[in-house]
């Protein structure tokens, strides 16, 4: 997912800003980019936990694995659908700026 939406957010961030404030903003993005990364980590680890607990992971422990995953999987579809709802609605917001 990364590479897909990585260019064109750089893109759009730093045509947004001055040259002078063109540190800062790549700075952010980076961080930002990390946060996510860590917070993606964390939650994947925190429901794999929920589900399995200290087993350890094999065969007979397969379907537990496989349940957190799907788990997970559905609250980043939904958090992904979030971040591009806030994507439209600024995409609109700026949008109605430019005309007044």
């Amino acid at each position: 997912g990364t590479g897909l939406f990585s260019a064109p957010n750089t893109n759009a961030i730093m045509s947004s800003v001055s040259k002078k404030h063109a540190p800062y903003a790549s700075a952010t993005q980076i961080t930002m980019r990390a946060c996510g990364q860590i917070f993606g980590l964390g939650l994947f680890t925190m429901i794999c936990t929920h589900f399995m607990g200290n087993l350890p992971f094999s065969v007979e422990n397969a379907n537990l694995f496989i349940n957190s995953v799907h788990t997970i999987s559905i609250i980043s579809i939904l958090l992904c659908i979030l971040a591009i709802a806030f994507a439209i609605w600024g995409i609109k917001s700026e949008k109605l700026k430019k005309v007044e």
